[in-house]
């Protein structure tokens, strides 16, 4: 799995930056999606829609001020489990959820500036996000006819919540509430504090491979666009330490410079504030696929499917 990641990220990699990679991405999803819609959409072929309920699980990845080269010694733990609904020849949609975990740290990092800093953080992440998927190849009606090999493309929004944290000699600390960028500080050119819930922007690529009549496997590569450069607690500048020792105590001003050797000087570069972080959650999947009718909610007759029935766009 490991390698499919390393090939398909090296790809995305080779594009100019972050901003252009996701709106590239986008784009070219969003192009597809509305390139199929207008050609199919005169199309008056029935479509029989169908459900599925799934398990993934899988490795968590971070790109960021700790990670810039996307080392994959930090790989973590991610699961994740999904609704989904396929309403259409090439269109469904699905809520998803994930849990996972992301770390880091300035010990294996090649810049010799950036090792020195020393920093290092983990971070639970739990996300709930709605995608939307496109089917490259198309879907046959109803879920038994469901093609042996599909493809497709996502992209939707989501809201995360995640917490940054450090450690000094085995005790854990949140990081965020001890404001180690100046945060807590009233006086001063600092920012504000950061918001541990936040909105993400999921897309990616994946495949499903169909088992037997009712259950899929998938292999998907997701990635997260964040809107925040504080996933890693580092984005800016060292404060003033006398001042943050004083609002907040030692550990603050210990978890904020862990300089090897000497202390960093107040407003000397801690991050880069220009880039936002990102992670990235790469799994397999399992999905068991139904109609809605099987459990009585609408009726299990053929007519009663009928009635949910959707023009094939």
């Amino acid at each position: 799995m490991k390698f499919i990641l390393l090939w398909l990220y090296n790809s995305l990699k080779t594009m100019t930056n972050r901003a252009f990679r996701l709106n590239f991405s986008l784009s070219t999803i969003l192009l597809l999606m509305m390139t199929t819609f207008s050609n199919d959409v005169s199309s008056q072929t029935p479509f029989e829609p169908y459900f599925g309920i799934g398990l993934s699980a899988g490795v968590s990845n971070y790109t960021g001020d700790l990670n810039e080269n996307f080392n994959y010694t930090y790989s973590q733990y991610g699961v994740g489990a999904h609704l989904s609904c396929i309403f259409a020849s090439h269109f469904g949609a699905r809520i998803a959820f994930y849990n996972g975990e992301v770390t880091a740290t300035d010990y294996y990092n090649s810049n010799v500036a950036n090792r020195a800093r020393n920093l290092a953080f983990r971070s639970g992440i739990t996300e709930i996000g709605i995608h939307f998927i496109y089917n490259v190849f198309g879907r046959k009606s109803g879920f038994l006819a469901r093609s042996n090999l599909t493809p497709y493309l996502f992209a939707g929004v989501a809201l995360f919540h995640f917490n940054p944290q450090d450690s000094i000699n085995g005790q854990w600390y949140d990081l965020q509430p001890l404001g180690t960028e100046g945060q807590t500080m009233f006086s001063g050119n600092y920012p504000t504090k950061y918001s541990l819930t936040q909105a993400c922007i999921p897309f990616g690529v994946g495949v499903s491979y169909r088992y037997n009549g009712s259950f899929d496997f998938g292999l998907e590569l997701g990635f997260r666009k964040t809107f925040t450069d504080y996933l890693d607690d580092i984005s800016g500048y060292y404060p003033d330490e006398a001042i943050l020792r004083a609002n907040i105590g030692n550990i603050s001003t210990d978890l904020s410079d862990r300089t090897a050797g000497h202390r960093a000087k107040t407003g000397a570069p801690r991050g880069n504030p220009t880039t936002n972080d990102w992670y990235i959650y790469t799994n397999i999947s399992v999905t068991y696929y139904f109609y809605w009718g099987q459990f009585g909610v609408i009726g299990g007759s053929k007519h009663a499917r009928d009635c949910w029935s959707f023009p094939e766009w």
